[in-house]
Parts: C-alpha cells; structure tokens; sequence
C-alpha cells in the first residue's frame, strides 16, 4: 500500500504553542508507521508546514524525522499527494488510527478461541459418529470476533445414534 502519513498531532505533539523546531515526537506513534513500513508498506510522511507562511521547513522536518526515528521513502512538505490511505488528523483522525489496533494488514491475523476449537471437535465427532461430511457443518458455522479468537455462535450438539435415523429437522439444523 502506499501510505500518506501527516506529522504534526500525528507522531508529535507540542506542549505550548506550535513551532516547528520545538515538536515532541510520538514514539509510540512512530513505532506503528515504522511496523507499516517494515511491513513493505510504501510510506510518505507530508506536512503542510511552510504552506501558509511560505517558509521552507523542508530541512527541519528532514532532521526531526531522522533524530525521531522515522522510517520512510519519502518526505512531502507543502504539497497535496496521490494516495491510497490517508492517516492524517483531518481525515482519519489519528488518535482513531492510534487507538485501534493497526487493522492495515487486510490479512489481519485471526485465532480460533476455545470454544471454537471445541465447536470444531464436536463437528467431527458428529460426522463421524453418525457418518456426515463434516464439511457443511463447517460451512454452517456463524463466527464473530472476540478477544479471545474467532468465536462459533451456533456450535453444533453431538448426537449419539443408536441405529435410528437422525431426523431431517436436525440435520438441516447442522447444516443450515
């Protein structure tokens, strides 16, 4: 992705007024743009410092992000840049981006909790106590997100059959 990401009140702050020479750097902040980068991200930070004013804060902006630690491809300052992804206080607010965790990735990393571990079991002790492809039952599983990993909110309940059939109600039920 090719990611725009603004500088000021989004990896510094100031503790008065803003001037420039004087930004604190976020570090927490810019460890999440450097994981964006050593991801292959494509990174810009850009800044519309000087644009108003006119003065060029090109070289200050430069060593500030040098002595901050900022990993980057390039640095736009006063201009409006082609993007995929704005992280700016404007748009995305950057306490937003922040505060969540980083759901950049697209491919974000999902764990199966306990209980759908167990629902899982219980799906093949189904299928092979009473001979069933386990696959709709699977496909059947409605999941939701949890702190915990991928949640299954209709698990399915193991029968015992004893030779009688099971009946057709129940079957649609596991693979509904």
């Amino acid at each position: 992705m090719i990611i725009y990401v603004d500088i000021d009140e989004t990896i510094c702050f100031y503790e008065g007024e803003r001037h420039y020479p004087d930004a604190v750097p976020h570090n927490e902040n810019i460890s999440k743009i450097n994981k964006l980068y050593d991801d292959g991200n494509e990174i810009t930070y850009w800044t519309a410092r000087g644009s108003v004013s006119g003065i060029d804060w090109r070289e200050t902006t430069k060593k500030q992000l040098q002595s901050w630690g900022c990993k980057y491809h390039h640095l736009s300052v006063g201009k409006k840049p082609h993007y995929d992804l704005l992280i700016c206080d404007k748009a995305i607010t950057s306490s937003t981006f922040f505060k969540e965790n980083t759901k950049m990735s697209e491919q974000q990393k999902m764990k199966l909790s306990n209980q759908a571990l167990g629902a899982v079991m219980m799906a093949l002790q189904e299928s092979l106590l009473n001979q069933l492809d386990i696959v709709p039952i699977l496909k059947g599983f409605d999941l939701t997100a949890s702190d915990e990993g991928l949640v299954v909110l209709n698990p399915p309940t193991v029968r015992f059959s004893d030779e009688s059939e099971i009946p057709n109600e129940d079957l649609s039920n596991m693979v509904k």
